[in-house]
């Protein structure tokens, strides 16, 4: 991707800076699944996942301060392009449909992508591990790059083959 005439600093190349995978739901509330959605995201990213608590207290949603609403694993480097490249390659094409990637211009403007996935059993060490998970859960992934335009924010993606439809 780097073009002398376009970038004349290295650092000026856009690239992936984290990769966000999250999950969050009303289970996280009633408490059935929390413990078994942390061993889920331990065991897709290799990382303890962080626990996210409610700021604030919603009487329309029964919603409390402090109450676990979710958690999210933040990957850099090495292990945000292992996951991001295994998802890719080998967890998409696990699905009977085609998953693709549908993105608007926010995305391309702000440069992030969000991928929501309602089911992670097409993760293979969830398969071996689903016993112990139980029921489904769904996760965001959001991958954050430091692209300055859509065009470079779209090219990147598809330098990844990432299935895009725009």
């Amino acid at each position: 991707m780097f073009i002398k005439e376009t970038y004349k600093n290295k650092l000026s190349i856009p690239r992936i800076n984290k990769l966000v995978i999250e999950s969050s739901g009303s289970s996280y509330t009633e408490g059935e699944r929390f413990p078994s959605s942390l061993f889920a995201l331990e065991l897709l990213s290799m990382q303890k996942p962080i626990i996210i608590e409610a700021k604030r207290s919603v009487s329309e949603f029964k919603l409390r301060e402090g109450q676990h609403i979710g958690s999210k694993v933040t990957l850099r480097g090495l292990d945000m392009y292992n996951f991001l490249i295994f998802t890719i390659m080998s967890a998409m094409p696990r699905v009977s449909d085609t998953i693709t990637v549908h993105c608007n211009r926010k995305t391309l403007l702000y440069s992030t992508l969000s991928i929501g996935l309602n089911d992670i059993s097409i993760y293979p060490q969830i398969e071996y591990e689903y016993d112990n998970i139980g029921s489904k859960i769904g996760l965001n992934i959001h991958v954050i790059s430091s692209c300055l335009t859509g065009l470079e924010h779209k090219y990147l993606l598809s330098c990844l083959q990432t299935p895009l439809i725009l």
